[in-house]
């Protein structure tokens, strides 16, 4: 009798945890966005410095 009482209990519990998963919201799915950036202009350097290294012999 109590085995069964059991086998009842565990089967309503199981019902309601199909249930509970049957009705949660589903999933929104993945969203790939694709953009291309465009380079901003450059500007010209305002000025040029050169640099001479020398080694000692």
């Amino acid at each position: 009798m109590l085995g069964a009482l059991a086998l009842i209990l565990s089967f309503v519990l199981g019902m309601a945890f199909a249930r509970t998963l049957d009705e949660r919201p589903a999933d929104g799915g993945m969203v790939t966005s694709v953009r291309t950036l465009t380079p901003l202009p450059q500007q010209p350097p305002t000025r040029t410095v050169t640099v001479t290294v020398t080694t000692p012999s």
